[in-house]
């Protein structure tokens, strides 16, 4: 994906920063949700809703300022970028269309 956003991938990544502190001034309400679902069928939040929520607020990092935040996340998309499974994942992919199609 970074290769296909080529030049906008810089924008990408700001862009998916300043989502992400929207989503974070949303906290309350998305943890109000989680303990709400706490009788769904979803077996990890009916399981154990408080260890849903705790790894919610793990994930949102709501202990970070805005600007820290953004640069945790830009790094975390930067981690992806080199993470295996992925690059697997598509040289497969590469491999199916070339021998395949």
């Amino acid at each position: 994906m970074v290769d296909a956003m080529g030049n906008e991938y810089g924008r990408f990544v700001e862009l998916a920063g300043e989502a992400f502190n929207i989503l974070r001034k949303s906290a309350g309400l998305l943890l109000s949700l989680i303990h709400v679902m706490a009788r769904s069928s979803i077996a990890d939040v009916r399981n154990d809703p408080d260890m849903a929520i705790l790894k919610v607020q793990e994930k949102l990092w709501l202990d970070l300022s805005d600007e820290a935040a953004a640069r945790a996340f830009e790094a975390l998309l930067l981690s992806a970028q080199h993470a295996v499974l992925p690059k697997l994942a598509e040289l497969s992919h590469g491999f199916a269309r070339t021998f395949i199609s």
